[in-house]
């Protein structure tokens, strides 16, 4: 195994030969299968799949297990995307989930890729542009002038070039190459990094070293 990721309810691993497993939960199709099934969280009711293989895409670097969904980068540098749709998370139009792995057709040179549980996920192009999409109630893709709630297609977030990006629930945080690390999004328990519970919809530096 390569590298593995783990969703809320779904993991993901790639394997030498660059095809993807998945297991665990497939509520929404986050494991590329219609056989979607329901788990009582109250009594853990319910068989989740076990490591499965997921067809239609191979050469695959990069996963990132996002809730009820899922997302793979190919050497290539394509983006390709499968599972549940409600907020746009698979950058894709339309609130339809996929079943099958599908190409998010707008991304091209991709380095790097991160989705969060909160259904917000980002790329990194070898420009080191950031592209988002998905959800946006907490201004987390970090574009200011964007004031929808979500994004169902790749938006460019800002001018700054991250080399690192990481997604949470509905906040964000970023590294640039000579080391600042910028956040945004929601603040509410302080995870932007600010004095304030106040949250930013703009990459705001994190002045690590002066504590709270």
């Amino acid at each position: 195994i390569k590298t593995i990721s783990v969703g809320v309810g779904h993991s993901l691993a790639i394997k030498s030969d660059g095809t993807v497993w998945g297991w665990g939960w497939n509520w929404q199709g986050e494991l590329a299968s219609e056989h979607l099934h329901r788990i009582d969280n109250r009594t853990g009711a319910g068989e989740p799949f076990p490591p499965m293989h997921i067809d239609g895409i191979s050469e695959i670097i990069a996963v990132s297990a996002v809730s009820g969904s899922s997302i793979a980068l190919k050497e290539d540098g394509t983006v390709w995307a499968w599972g549940g749709n409600r907020h746009g998370q698979l950058g894709l139009e339309g609130k339809e989930p996929r079943f099958t792995p599908t190409r998010i057709a707008s991304l091209e040179y991709i380095v790097q890729i991160s989705g969060g549980i909160g259904d917000h996920v980002f790329a990194i192009d070898r420009d080191g542009l950031t592209w988002g999409w998905g959800k946006n109630n907490c201004g987390q893709l970090g574009n200011p002038e964007y004031r929808e709630e979500k994004a169902n297609r790749p938006i460019l977030c800002f001018d700054k070039r991250f080399q690192s990006i990481s997604s949470g629930i509905d906040h964000t945080v970023a590294l640039e190459s000579h080391g600042q690390v910028w956040a945004w999004g929601s603040n509410r328990y302080g995870q932007v990094g600010t004095r304030v519970k106040e949250g930013s919809s703009h990459p705001t530096q994190v002045n690590i070293g002066w504590g709270f």
